[in-house]
Formats: C-alpha cells, structure tokens, sequence
C-alpha cells in the first residue's frame, strides 16, 4: 500500500473531485484532508486507525519553493516536521503499492495537478516515520495548481 497526499495551494480555483474519483478506479484504502494537524498529524491519525500494524515511513516532503528558508527562521512553523497548519492543504489517500504511480499519471493527465510518491507503509506499530534520508522537495510557487503527493 502507498498513499498519496494532495497538496492542493490554491483550493478555491481547483477541486479535489477528479482525485477522489481517481480514488474507486485506483482501490485506495484510506484517505484523509491535510489540514489543521499538518502532514504529521493527519498521517499519525490515519495510521493509528489502519486494519493493520503499520508504519507510514516518509521519504520526500514537497514544500513551496523558498518555504524550507522560512521553516527554519521561524522554528516553531514546524513545516519541516511536518506539523505546519495547512489551510485547504489537499488530501492523503492510501494506495495500493502497485497502483500509486498509475493514480498519479492519470491524475496529471486529467488536470494536470503535478504530483509525488514520498513514503511508503511498512509493518510497524502505527506511528509516522521520518526517513533519515527525508528530501525536501521545494516546488515552484509559480503553478497556479500544486498536488504533493505523499507515498505512503
């Protein structure tokens, strides 16, 4: 299983049905909104009511371009520890391992919402890991409709 999260920036010009759609046709498991709790928070939730022991074990954190430099002047932003307040920030849906890139595919060519697998599930005791290989990934501010995608 992977999931995806969808970061959507600009969520009064763009609408999450074509990914929820994307949802029946790619059998996701599980999904929830990214919003007041942060990627962390939202994640740590949906893990803990998984059918399974599991860990969601994050490997890449897409982030707006030149946002990293703001996490770390203001360290209690916690952008980089995935515990930023996100306002209308997207969704986290969990995918099939095999089926993530195909939902992302067809998810850009439906819209054009660019997207990115960053995490994976792995047995574990319901808590969400940071990779300690995590990459930041600094998107260009200048697309009018931004989708992160968090594999897990």
């Amino acid at each position: 299983m992977i999931g995806v999260i969808l970061n959507n920036i600009l969520v009064l010009l763009s609408s999450d049905i074509v990914a929820a759609r994307l949802m029946h046709q790619f059998s996701a498991h599980a999904a929830t909104d990214v919003t007041g709790f942060g990627l962390f928070g939202h994640a740590e939730n949906l893990v803990r009511n998984q059918h399974n022991s599991v860990n969601f074990v994050i490997h890449n954190l897409p982030i707006i371009a030149n946002m990293a430099v703001v996490s770390r002047t203001f360290p209690g932003f916690g952008l980089l520890q995935g515990n930023s307040a996100e306002s209308s920030g997207g969704l986290l849906v969990c995918l099939p391992r095999d089926r993530a890139a195909g939902y992302i595919e067809e998810l850009r060519r439906l819209d054009g919402t660019p997207a990115w697998i960053i995490g994976t599930v792995e047995e574990g005791d319901r808590r969400v890991v940071w990779s300690e290989k995590m990459r930041v990934i600094e998107v260009p501010s200048g697309d009018e409709d931004l989708t992160a995608f968090c594999g897990i």
